[in-house]
């Protein structure tokens, strides 16, 4: 399994687009409505493959905090985490935390110290799971 820095291209792109469709058949996020080409534009977004076939991904962006409060201090940068997303069968075999290592490097050469994620998720022992374990 291997994790990479996507740009945006159109093959790219379909298979991102194509994986939001899967998220939004699988039902198992309140809410969630599967992506458009301007969610992804402008965004980091890592790709995590296995084989070459795309088997996750997570997109988001560096954003600059306007105004103290009680976590961040005023102007300071973080990232925050749009969506993360992995293929139901692939699962459970550290992907997600691939993910986030890959993430932390990127955000580590550019001094980001904070990432800010949440979840809408049906299933909330797993992702307890998921951030207790793997992030």
């Amino acid at each position: 399994m291997e994790v990479r820095l996507l740009t945006l291209d159109p093959q790219i792109t379909e298979q991102l687009l194509d994986m939001s469709r899967k998220w939004e058949e699988e039902d198992i996020t309140y809410g969630y409505v599967r992506n458009d080409v301007s969610e992804l534009e402008g965004k980091t977004i890592l790709g995590a493959y296995n084989n070459e076939k795309m088997v996750g991904y997570l997109f988001g962006k560096i954003v600059t905090q306007k105004g103290r409060n009680a976590i961040i201090e005023e102007k300071s940068r973080f990232f925050e985490v749009d969506e993360i997303y992995v293929l139901k069968h692939y699962r459970g075999m550290g992907i997600g935390k691939s993910m986030f290592s890959y993430l932390e490097e990127l955000l580590k050469e550019q001094k980001i110290k904070y990432v800010f994620l949440s979840t809408a998720t049906k299933d909330t022992k797993r992702i307890l799971n998921f951030y207790l374990n793997e992030v």
